[in-house]
């Protein structure tokens, strides 16, 4: 059923959701954001990444959005000085 679907979305990426000032926004507000809300757990994938990994290189295309739920990480530009 969908609400039990949406019951395990919840659960599985609690972390990010009692977290993240986006996503607990999303969270209270009804309509077209809770399906919003919704839509993007169904295709989030997790990537866990190691210290120093590079997981995009400068000039490439982004697959999608990146959200930190642990960690931190330094965004550099071609030259590989850090942006902010």
């Amino acid at each position: 059923s969908s609400g039990l679907k949406m019951k395990l979305l919840m659960h599985t990426h609690k972390t990010l959701l009692t977290r993240s000032s986006l996503f607990i926004a999303l969270q209270t507000t009804a309509g077209g954001r809770k399906a919003m809300l919704i839509a993007m757990l169904e295709k989030m994938r997790t990537l866990v990444s190691t210290p120093s990994e590079i997981i995009l290189h400068p000039g490439t295309e982004p697959p999608g959005l990146f959200v930190i739920n642990d960690g931190e990480c330094e965004v550099l530009d071609a030259q590989h000085r850090v942006r902010l």
